[in-house]
């Protein structure tokens, strides 16, 4: 199943580093034995911004992440028919609305039935994102769809460090992060199987 979308969909249109996002973080690592904020900010500089396509493979479906309404749920139990997946940061204030937008425009548009042939996870992976930003999120980009589409059937998602990394790495989406909800990373929506392998 495939989305005409009106932004980049496949690797190579979308793993341009976000001009408008620049690296804040410290140009010289330390040299401290056990700084461990040192060590996390030097490994997330060392990250080569991007798409590493992993099609065929499966996403770990046990990671646990948290819904708009406070609820935490396997993100195997909101893929349960082919899914599509947009990695976005609800804090953003330039492309990722744009996409999320976009996305809505599609759903309106595809000659698909919303929530019956397939379904939508907006999730954030600014791991300082809660609930309450996810809900407002959809609550913002829900208005655009037609007014008979499940609203329910499009997630927004938030998680701790731990799951955003083991999703993330799973889809082959690598974000580095450059200050307090800054990111700079690649603007991609993934389709997966209902059994959470990957599509497209």
């Amino acid at each position: 199943m495939l989305l005409p979308l009106p932004f980049p969909t496949n690797a190579q249109e979308a793993t341009g580093e976000s001009p408008h996002q620049p690296d804040h973080s410290s140009a010289a690592p330390t040299h401290q034995a056990h700084d461990h904020e040192a060590m996390q900010r030097q490994s997330e500089r060392d990250v080569e911004v991007g798409v590493d396509e992993q099609l065929g493979e499966k996403i770990p479906l046990d990671t646990v992440f948290v819904d708009e309404q406070g609820q935490e749920l396997a993100i195997g139990e909101a893929i349960t028919k082919p899914t599509l997946v947009l990695p976005i940061f609800f804090s953003c204030t330039v492309t990722c609305p744009i996409m999320l937008a976009n996305l809505a425009n599609a759903i309106n548009d595809v000659p698909l039935e919303f929530g019956q042939d397939y379904g939508v996870i907006a999730f954030s992976f600014d791991e300082e994102d809660q609930p309450a930003v996810a809900l407002d999120s959809k609550g913002n980009f829900t208005k655009i769809l037609r007014e008979e589409l499940p609203r329910e059937e499009w997630r927004f998602l938030t998680g701790s460090e731990e799951s955003i990394r083991a999703l993330t790495d799973g889809l082959g989406f690598n974000f580095k992060r450059t200050g307090p909800h800054m990111f700079i990373h690649p603007n991609v929506m993934i389709a997966l199987a209902p059994d959470g392998t990957i599509i497209r």
